[in-house]
């Protein structure tokens, strides 16, 4: 665990693991996480644009570095969420509002499926719950219990 408190340098449990084919899966998500990612993806750059060096290329817009920003957050197929305390999943909440956000603005492609979660059973009904308060929630995930992920 990093901090009770987020701050600039240390924050709450949250990992990303991005594969060679951009798609990434995410390892506890603690308050905050979705925040950070956002900020480290704003800064990194698409090959051959606004590289460090290279001041004479062109300057990536705000609507590109938008569109790839949601298309990262597309790109976050499965969470894993290790135990159900509140440093390892209240981010949850931002990143499922994020990405299903981003997949309706960017994609046409209704092939986008929910993020696969696999998480303990206290994690699903704290989102069956919020789910009541904020109906976006819904069909956002693909829930699997953790669980059932271990061996006899």
């Amino acid at each position: 665990t990093g901090s009770a408190i987020p701050c600039k340098h240390r924050n709450v449990t949250g990992k990303i693991l991005t594969m060679g084919n951009g798609k990434s899966i995410m390892l506890d998500v603690g308050e905050g996480t979705t925040g950070n990612l956002l900020r480290c993806w704003k800064y990194r750059q698409q090959p051959g644009v606004g590289s460090r060096g290279n001041f004479n290329a062109p300057k990536e817009d705000t609507k590109e570095r938008c569109r790839r920003l949601q298309q990262s957050l597309i790109d976050i197929k499965a969470i894993w969420i290790s135990h159900s305390h509140a440093d390892h999943f209240l981010g949850i909440l931002r990143l499922l509002r994020e990405r299903s956000e981003a997949v309706t603005q960017l994609s046409s492609d209704s092939a986008v499926s929910p993020v696969i979660l696999m998480a303990p059973k206290a994690i699903f009904r704290f989102l069956a719950e919020y789910s009541l308060v904020d109906p976006r929630m819904l069909g956002t995930y693909i829930p699997v219990d953790c669980c059932d992920m271990k061996q006899n």
